[in-house]
């Protein structure tokens, strides 16, 4: 009777063993680097095999995981996974600009069980100095002009309205602590975080009394970036202005020739021009030595530039056996731009009161335009001569897997600036708004960004 007790307890004891172990979660470490690495370390004595890593997209829902087998992870091992070798049921990447909010481990052959999921903890920092935005709100937090206020603009037709009050959320003061923060506008108090480029407010309180039908107690608002120079496969022939380059560009053109050396002395020497500026004598000799300067420094960016614009090919002419390529929006030419903020220059003794007061970001505007009669202009556009058999290959080449074809392509639009107030004057007289900062007159057109092969290539001679 003994012995089949002893037996029976025997029995249960291994299969608890069996259960314990085959419930054990795996010993490993996850970190995600700049959101496009997964870092995974086995932490544990054992090899693990058939590792199924899972991501769920926010964005997408009926894109269901996006997923990855690892055969083999050696005990203390280290493996660095590209995010972009995830893929869908589709063979689609994860989306780059989405955040990876967690990530789920499982055993390959039954993904149902999970194994581990690593979640993402936000880290919140602190607005100074930046400016976020949506399709209405526009709201700047100063660092060096006014600390701890910041400012509220509206847009309204197109054009932006600050806002002192008449509003919940108006130009006001604000604090940063422990991740948090908090905004006041009169009586009324907002609570914030920013995570990454997202900044979330929310007015404390609920819902305040009068609020109207279209009011919003919570606002998601993105922090303002200027273009991305992080270009790849940057051609021979493409230039751009920095900040401080276009900042004395924005100068040059909008200031006659006194106004413009005062502005110049208070960005470029503000200690100086302090001192000397209610000295009509030393600021005579000083006008002249910063006149001088800025001379100098505006016989440089007498180049050529550029800017890049990501365009989309027109309908085929199967009687001319080419693309048409319009670059026309509402009848109206098409602008490129490029972007900067001063809180993006590094290592600057720029004076960046008056910068984050003045000049918060500095836009290159240029019209793809060539001159039409009687001194207007009129939108550039021109057909891409591609024979029929080469015209079916290249599309074919940009079908997905529902037939959809990518007709994109990227052009490099080639101009020069007025660098003076006359100048400037002269563009505008011409038909080009005042503030236009390019006069465009050529462009290249390429398949795409990552073996610019050329297309296509022309000129525009400017009256």
């Amino acid at each position: 009777m003994k012995s089949k007790k002893l037996k029976i307890n025997l029995l249960c004891l291994l299969c608890i063993l069996i259960f314990t172990s085959c419930a054990e979660k795996l010993n490993i470490s996850v970190n995600v680097i700049d959101n496009e690495k997964i870092e995974i370390t086995n932490l544990g004595t054992k090899p693990i095999s058939n590792l199924d890593i899972r991501i769920f997209s926010d964005i997408d829902k009926g894109a269901r995981a996006y997923i990855k087998n690892i055969s083999l992870i050696s005990s203390n091992e280290k493996i660095i996974l590209p995010v972009e070798e995830l893929k869908n049921a589709k063979g689609n990447g994860y989306p780059k600009e989405q955040k990876i909010k967690s990530i789920r481990f499982a055993n390959g052959k039954d993904p149902s069980k999970e194994l581990y999921t690593w979640n993402y903890t936000p880290v919140y920092s602190d607005p100074s100095g930046y400016v976020f935005s949506d399709r209405t709100m526009r709201v700047q937090f100063y660092k060096y002009y006014n600390p701890g206020t910041f400012s509220v603009h509206y847009s309204s037709g197109g054009t932006w309205y600050e806002s002192d009050s008449g509003n919940f959320l108006h130009n006001g003061k604000f604090s940063y602590q422990d991740g948090k923060i908090t905004l006041e506008s009169g009586k009324y108090i907002w609570d914030g975080t920013l995570e990454d480029d997202e900044l979330k407010l929310k007015i404390r309180g609920g819902r305040p009394a009068g609020a109207g039908m279209l009011f919003s107690e919570e606002e998601t608002l993105v922090r303002e970036r200027g273009t991305n120079l992080n270009i790849a496969n940057l051609g021979e022939s493409e230039n751009y202005l920095t900040y401080e380059e276009s900042l004395l560009v924005l100068l040059s053109q909008n200031y006659d020739e006194e106004n413009l050396i005062k502005e110049y002395a208070q960005i470029y020497h503000n200690d100086e021009y302090e001192k000397s500026k209610n000295d009509e004598f030393v600021w005579h000799e000083k006008k002249e030595e910063y006149k001088k300067e800025i001379q100098e420094k505006l016989k440089t960016l007498d180049k050529e530039l550029s800017i890049r614009l990501n365009w989309v090919l027109g309908d085929y002419d199967f009687n001319k056996e080419a693309f048409s390529v319009d670059f026309s929006q509402n009848g109206m030419p098409v602008t490129a731009e490029l972007l900067y903020y001063y809180n993006e220059v590094e290592n600057t003794n720029l004076n960046l009161k008056l910068l984050e007061k003045k000049y918060t970001n500095i836009s290159h505007l240029v019209s793809i335009a060539v001159p039409a009669r009687f001194g207007t202009y009129k939108a550039l556009n021109f057909t891409l001569s591609m024979e029929k058999s080469k015209a079916q290959e290249f599309l074919a080449k940009r079908k997905d897997e529902n037939g959809k074809i990518d007709k994109s392509i990227l052009c490099i639009i080639h101009y020069k600036i007025p660098t003076t107030y006359s100048e400037q004057l002269f563009a505008s007289l011409l038909g080009q708004s005042y503030n236009v900062m390019g006069t465009f007159y050529k462009i290249e057109v390429y398949d795409n960004e990552k073996d610019m092969n050329l297309l296509y290539t022309g000129s525009v001679k400017q009256k």
